[in-house]
């Protein structure tokens, strides 16, 4: 099936993407409430018929059924991969249920910053994926549910990002969220540090209420703060 995808390339390689995509203008797909319009990609209606054969033969619904059914489907950790879940529909499947309410915690104080205004503005620190996301859905819903609170983000370990993110920031009205599975990517400590010092400056003993931790090493992030808190949040 490989080799018939290659003869696909080589019969498209030499092809205009405008071409293509007047080709199969308003062709889209749907599923889960979202719709892609794919018009825009370097294929025509034989190269996504390959495509589909390829997928089919190689049992790619197979391998949906084993992520969808806790499988171990990541080797190189010997486990699940099971983020979906987090996003599942309620479940009487216990272990999609107890992947589910590691949310509520954080669903909880989420709303307890909303609820009692003391934070106006949150910095978000993370890099790679632990940025992506939330910056993504930062950007995708901010414009329809409008919030007093205002959000920054700095991932870069350039110093200019996070000078630029702590800009006229009052430390204390500020909450900083920390996401880093391993609690040791060094971008991310390396802005936490820095934020944790400029917080220090103006809240003292005080700094750990200002921070949130999202992380799959709860106790690395306990021993950064220097003291237990109810402000780190699973990452399963």
């Amino acid at each position: 099936m490989t080799s018939n995808l290659t003869a696909q390339w080589e019969r498209l390689k030499s092809s205009r993407l405008s071409d293509l995509s007047s080709a199969r203008a308003g062709s889209s797909l749907s599923a889960a409430g979202w719709t892609l319009h794919d018009a825009r990609q370097f294929l025509d209606e034989s190269t996504v018929d390959a495509l589909i054969d390829f997928a089919s033969s190689s049992d790619i619904s197979g391998a949906i059924d084993d992520l969808f059914s806790l499988k171990i489907v990541n080797p190189s950790e010997n486990r699940p991969a099971s983020h979906w879940a987090l996003r599942s529909e309620a479940s009487s499947d216990a272990e999609v249920e107890a992947l589910r309410a590691t949310l509520d915690p954080a669903l909880t104080f989420a709303e307890k910053v909303r609820s009692e205004g003391k934070f106006k503005t949150v910095l978000h620190l993370g890099i790679g994926g632990s940025d992506f996301g939330p910056r993504l859905l930062h950007d995708a819903s901010s414009e329809f549910y409008p919030s007093a609170t205002e959000v920054r983000f700095a991932a870069n370990v350039d110093p200019l990002d996070l000078d630029r993110a702590l800009r006229d920031l009052d430390p204390k009205t500020t909450l900083v969220i920390g996401v880093s599975k391993s609690f040791s990517s060094e971008e991310t400590m390396y802005n936490l540090q820095r934020t944790k010092s400029w917080m220090e400056a103006s809240v003292a003993s005080d700094w750990p209420d200002h921070f949130a931790l999202v992380t799959a090493s709860p106790q690395k992030a306990e021993t950064w703060l220097g003291r237990s808190s109810n402000q780190i949040f699973d990452m399963p």
